[in-house]
């Protein structure tokens, strides 16, 4: 470098201004993208974790009415079960008073199925043959 004439040292320094016009930008458009938030679309994010946008009347306002016309479905009850609990109060909740016999009403029935546990069936054979 000493040895450069100041045309010389003019053109290096120019070549090092050019550099770093070129750096800057690589720098700016770097900081862009790291500045981005990360979506589905420009990461290894899932979709489901995007941010949902505000759709216009989406959201529901009030109390869900029951549907007009249809009754409601519920499965029969099973006509022998093979157990059956009966689950009597001793106190009224509302006004804490005893309940006698004759006080119980039925409010609601249901079944509750359960499906035991699968058991492996183990059959062992014997061979025999003549000696």
């Amino acid at each position: 470098m000493a040895y450069l004439n100041s045309e010389a040292h003019l053109k290096f320094i120019l070549e090092l201004v050019a550099r770093i016009e070129v750096l800057e930008a690589l720098l700016f458009e770097l900081e862009e993208k790291l500045s981005q938030k990360k979506t589905s679309k420009n990461s290894s994010i899932p979709p489901s974790r995007d941010q949902k946008g505000n759709l216009p009347g989406t959201k529901k306002k009030g109390q869900r009415h029951k549907s007009m016309g249809r009754k409601g479905y519920a499965r029969d009850l099973h006509p022998h079960p093979d157990e059956i609990i009966d689950s009597k109060l001793k106190k009224c909740s509302q006004c804490e008073g005893n309940l006698e016999e004759k006080d119980h009403q039925i409010h609601t029935e249901y079944d509750k199925i359960e499906i035991p546990p699968i058991k492996p069936k183990v059959t062992g054979f014997r061979l025999y043959a003549c000696i």
